[in-house]
């Protein structure tokens, strides 16, 4: 068996070599590279001088003609003087003064409350709102208070709030590089 597949492999080889022979025999052979290669033409370049244009002066158009009926223009109004709160108060120079303590529409930003100290009512069972008008001095605490509104009706309520409030701490406002004092809203709900 080892002897039979020998021989076809052998066989095979002969075969394939002997049809490479007649492969490369019938071809036709290609022809060498051509010694010379051909040359490219280029058309020429030409450069042609256009003659410099010189433009006349020509008489401006006149002006057009104002219009009878009159345009709105985009002039800028001047507003009349606006005279400020009296909670404001400014100085000469247009500096706010540190006397007098800012509203909460006066200030540049709202202030933030650092530090907020909820007062306990659970055991009272109160509904409503508590609004008060805190007075912030230059620390950031409590100097001063008054109550807006109080729709709980309990006065304990109102107590344990205050005391809350005076824990608090809010944010210092600097104003041209001076602390000042200000006035701001606080609300307290109950459910």
């Amino acid at each position: 068996m080892r002897w039979n597949y020998r021989k076809k492999l052998e066989l095979s080889i002969v075969l394939i070599l002997f049809l490479l022979n007649l492969l490369f025999f019938f071809l036709p052979r290609l022809s060498p590279l051509p010694a010379r290669l051909p040359t490219i033409h280029f058309q020429q370049i030409k450069m042609v001088q256009i003659p410099r244009t010189i433009q006349k002066m020509q008489q401006k158009s006149p002006p057009p003609v104002r219009p009878s009926v009159p345009v709105p223009s985009d002039d800028l109004e001047m507003l009349e003087e606006v005279p400020l709160k009296a909670s404001s108060e400014v100085t000469s120079r247009g500096e706010f003064s540190t006397n007098t303590p800012l509203a909460e529409d006066d200030l540049p930003y709202a202030p933030r409350q650092l530090v907020e100290v909820l007062p306990r009512v659970d055991d009272l069972k109160v509904k409503g709102e508590i609004v008060v008008r805190l007075l912030i001095n230059t620390q950031g605490k409590i100097k001063d208070y008054t109550v807006l509104s109080n729709t709980t009706g309990s006065k304990e309520c109102l107590r344990r709030v205050l005391r809350a409030a005076k824990k608090s701490r809010w944010e210092v406002v600097h104003l041209n590089n001076n602390k000042v004092e200000y006035w701001i809203t606080k609300r307290y709900q109950f459910k």
